[in-house]
């Protein structure tokens, strides 16, 4: 393992479960369903959709790579 590698799998290990199971999730609504940031951060704080929190919602789409001009 590099030196860079060590560092990238220390800084994952603080992002916070929630914040990359709503990571995966959104990578899951992107692949599957054409949607917007807005309503993409919407399904996933809806009380009715995933509910995530704000801040995991956020980053999700913060670090999501996807192509929203495709959608």
């Amino acid at each position: 393992m590099t030196l860079f590698n060590f560092k990238k799998k220390k800084e994952e290990e603080k992002i916070p479960t929630e914040y990359k199971s709503a990571l995966r999730k959104a990578k899951v609504y992107s692949d599957t369903m054409s949607m917007s940031k807005a309503g993409l951060y919407n399904q996933l704080t809806s009380e009715y959709g995933e509910q995530f929190s704000a801040e995991a919602a956020q980053y999700a789409i913060d670090n999501l790579e996807a192509d929203y001009n495709a959608n």
